[in-house]
């Protein structure tokens, strides 16, 4: 074989292999899961067998949806956080 072949070849595995060029799971921002089913909740509890032979989860009194206006207070530290932030 060719030493600029072998030379070339030996410089694209150390690249492919280099731990820095690679970046970890907990690094890589387009990975959400690892090793996990995808989130999904389609079991309620009915208050009777009627409401749960229509299969609509509104009449469930466990279902409540989460869509709407979420208020957040982000803070540099624990401490600043608002100390009585459930009233």
């Amino acid at each position: 074989m060719n030493p600029f072949k072998i030379v070339a070849l030996s410089i694209v595995c150390m690249i492919a292999t280099n731990p820095l060029s690679a970046k970890e799971d907990w690094e890589n921002e387009k990975v959400i899961q690892v090793n996990t089913v995808e989130p999904h909740a389609t079991l309620f509890a009915f208050r009777n067998e009627t409401d749960a032979k229509t299969f609509d989860r509104e009449k469930s009194g466990n279902f409540k949806l989460l869509n709407g206006s979420w208020k957040f207070n982000f803070v540099k530290k624990p401490a600043d956080r608002p100390v009585d932030f459930y009233k």
